[in-house]
């Protein structure tokens, strides 16, 4: 975190924030302070900017919530595979597409990626999801049979593990005929 960043979130987040002050409270309430809900509120705080078109602080506040689990796992953060960790990569990697970086944002999704299938294996919902952004990163880098055996696989999984009737389902079949319609098989 660059020196400007760290003293403007210092600034913000004071005592007085209600943000702190809500978070504070809940934390002495139950006698201990939960960073990864912490965490979480920092990812919140950031998919709002992201809704709103403000990308770099978007990614800033998503690079603070990273620090934050990563000060709370401690010297495993780098070795061990954390659900929380994946997370934040998927936020970042969503954020970056936005941006039109795709290779960052390739990276992240990756990182995401495999822990996810560390810890949950292949038939989750969590790793399903990071295989659909992974597809359109290819459909985006313009690799379409890839992105295409992708979102099959992906589609195919998605029916097995969530329904047919899903949400998710449902973005697998529209993101199967947006790669189909790019490389003309209507």
């Amino acid at each position: 975190m660059t020196g400007a960043l760290a003293f403007f979130e210092k600034r913000i987040y004071t005592p007085q924030n209600p943000w702190v002050i809500k978070f504070s409270k809940a934390m002495e309430e139950d006698g201990s302070g939960d960073d990864l809900q912490v965490a979480d509120q920092i990812c919140e705080d950031g998919d709002e900017l992201r809704r709103e078109g403000a990308y770099l602080d978007a990614e800033a506040k998503y690079d603070i919530a990273l620090e934050v689990i990563e000060e709370h796992l401690g010297p495993k953060a780098a070795t061990e595979s954390h659900p929380s960790i994946a997370k934040v990569c998927m936020l970042l990697a969503t954020n970056s597409r936005c941006q039109g970086r795709l290779l960052s944002a390739q990276k992240f999704c990756d990182k995401a990626f495999n822990i996810y299938l560390q810890l949950y294996g292949e038939e989750n919902e969590f790793l399903l999801a990071a295989a659909w952004l992974r597809a359109e990163l290819k459909r985006d880098h313009g690799i379409f049979d890839e992105a295409r055996n992708d979102h099959e696989k992906c589609l195919d999984l998605r029916r097995k593990v969530l329904g047919a009737d899903s949400y998710f389902t449902a973005e697998s079949i529209v993101s199967m005929a947006h790669v189909c319609a790019d490389v003309g098989d209507f």
